[in-house]
């Protein structure tokens, strides 16, 4: 769980967000005919006796005549084997990174 924190603490990227996602085999489980929207991954799995969910976002942080790279949040949710939530946080970034 430990590792879990502190890996979700070192992301500051796509790069960084896919690398955990891959080191703990997370699956992004939204639908392959979804609408667009401003998610762009849920992405579940599980290690140990826990679970992991991690929800990425984004937004448009322009105003009128502006031009800003788009932000990005990312949220993790981490639950035992009760479903009850032991851990959550969140990052964000942005796509100039």
């Amino acid at each position: 769980m430990e590792q879990v924190k502190s890996d979700f603490a070192l992301i500051v990227s796509h790069p960084t967000l896919r690398d955990f996602v891959g080191k703990y085999g997370l699956v992004d489980t939204r639908p392959a005919n979804r609408e667009p929207s401003l998610v762009l991954g849920v992405f579940e799995g599980t290690t140990g006796e826990h679970s992991i969910l991690v929800t990425h976002s984004w937004y448009d942080r322009c105003k009128t005549y502006q031009i800003r790279p788009d932000g990005n949040d990312v949220t993790i949710e981490v639950r035992d084997s009760t479903g009850a939530v032991v851990y959550s946080a969140s990052a964000s970034f942005l796509d100039d990174r």
